[in-house]
């Protein structure tokens, strides 16, 4: 009677002829679950016997768990962001982060990693990334947290801000970190160009103001004093 000798490493079989034999299935896993086999002898004079096994794959997972969006977030500077979680499973026994700006933390607790907190107002604006990897005995696995800074700083001069009437005045927006503005000229009339001129003719004095943001978030002002002096020529 055929003797079968069975040695477990995965998938995929070949026969190693000898007295006994020694059937081989090797290879390496790609999805995790529990997989049954049953290797039965062929050959020879006795009738077929066939032997059992039990094959289980594990693996560490990871999945965002909080509201649709948080991996992928877009805040003003200064600006606390929506707690973003992932539940960590199968083999995982916690997770680590890239690190992350000051003002901002990780913290696991029975299989839920969480960021929270607020960027330091000092980081500059821009687009950040973050992995997020898993910890535990199988292969790792790992995701990503996308965040990105808005910060418009409104800023701007002027060619001349006193002056008689009729005088032309020249603005020069030097904001930064924007690209929609919005102009209050302080005489009723308004503004949604970079660069604007308007002619004050009334003796008085205008406070100018200028909204820069960036898409219409995140707006920051800044002003500035016309005076107009009566012409007595």
């Amino acid at each position: 009677k055929e003797e079968i000798k069975e040695v477990i490493t995965w998938a995929g079989t070949t026969t190693i002829p000898g007295d006994p034999a020694t059937f081989v299935i090797s290879g390496t896993p790609s999805v995790a679950g529990t997989y049954n086999y049953l290797v039965t002898s062929t050959g020879g004079t006795c009738p077929p016997t066939g032997v059992t096994g039990k094959i289980i794959v594990n693996e560490t997972t990871i999945s965002p768990s909080s509201a649709t969006g948080t991996t992928n977030q877009t805040i003003c500077s200064n600006t606390a962001i929506e707690n973003v979680t992932y539940v960590i499973g199968g083999t995982g026994t916690g997770a680590t982060v890239s690190t992350l700006p000051p003002g901002l933390t990780s913290s696991y607790n029975e299989g839920i990693l969480t960021i929270s907190g607020t960027p330091n107002a000092q980081l500059p604006a821009g687009t950040y990334t973050y992995t997020i990897t898993t910890t535990g005995t199988c292969t790792q696995s790992s995701s990503v947290f996308t965040l990105t800074i808005l910060s418009p700083i409104a800023n701007f001069s002027a060619d001349t801000l006193i002056g008689v009437s009729p005088l032309l005045v020249n603005f020069i927006n030097e904001s930064q970190n924007s690209n929609v503005y919005s102009w209050d000229l302080g005489d009723g009339n308004e503004s949604g160009v970079e660069n604007p001129s308007n002619g004050y003719i009334t003796p008085g004095t205008y406070t100018v103001i200028l909204t820069a943001s960036k898409d219409l978030l995140c707006p920051d002002t800044a002003s500035a004093i016309v005076i107009i002096k009566e012409n007595f020529s």
